[in-house]
């Protein structure tokens, strides 16, 4: 099964800096960047549908117009059990409350703060290696 990385980020600073870490460590052959939760949640339903990727999303909380926590919500109405999603929140906001629930969402698999660093790229890309 291939693998997708979708970077969802409004900030273009924020998105290119995440994009290069993920594509220095040289394992993932296919990465998309949005600016918009919207387009992201449209790619990714015609992906899950497709079901031929394990997908890892690096979400933004604080967007315009659908933020993080709404993109999740939506992501919810159609994601089927048994496909292979994992969701990183990248925020440059250490908002403890945001932290928490990130921590209690059963799609969040964890929460690193902008920029990504090499190291946090490596924890998240983890899963390819050696997918759960």
């Amino acid at each position: 099964m291939k693998q997708k990385v979708y970077i969802i980020d409004d900030d273009l600073v924020s998105q290119f800096a995440t994009l290069y870490a993920i594509k220095k460590i040289d394992i993932i052959s296919e990465v998309l960047t949005f600016d918009n939760a919207t387009e992201a949640l449209e790619v990714v339903k015609s992906d899950i549908a497709s079901k031929k990727y394990r997908l890892i999303i690096v979400l933004d909380l604080i967007m315009p117009l659908v933020d993080g926590w709404a993109f999740l919500e939506k992501l919810k109405e159609f994601l089927p059990t048994e496909v292979f999603i994992k969701i990183y929140i990248l925020s440059a906001f250490r908002n403890t409350s945001d932290r928490e629930k990130a921590k209690n969402h059963p799609l969040i698999q964890g929460f690193f703060d902008k920029p990504l660093s090499q190291l946090n790229a490596q924890k998240i890309l983890a899963d390819v290696v050696s997918p759960t």
